[in-house]
């Protein structure tokens, strides 16, 4: 899928590099991006299935991205924020 590609390019980017700021960059962005989102809509409430269901599969992706960045970084997720 277009994210795993995304996100192999940018971490091979980054060891060639020698550039784990990138990946730090990169999550950072991602962060904000979905506070901005979930700021902005309804998820657990919404009303209408299919996109109920598309936002969190979004939720998921997110997290599974940040998990990972995080993870190359040398840094723990907490279990719940």
């Amino acid at each position: 899928d277009r994210v795993a590609q995304a996100q192999f390019l940018l971490i091979a980017a980054a060891y060639e590099e020698r550039g784990p700021n990138k990946i730090a960059d990169y999550a950072f962005g991602l962060a904000q991006t979905f506070s901005s989102y979930y700021n902005q809509f309804h998820i657990l409430s919404e009303q209408n299935k299919a996109l109920l269901q598309s936002r969190l599969a979004l939720c998921a992706v997110t997290l599974r991205s940040l998990e990972l960045s995080l993870s190359l970084l040398g840094i723990e997720v907490p279990e719940r924020m």
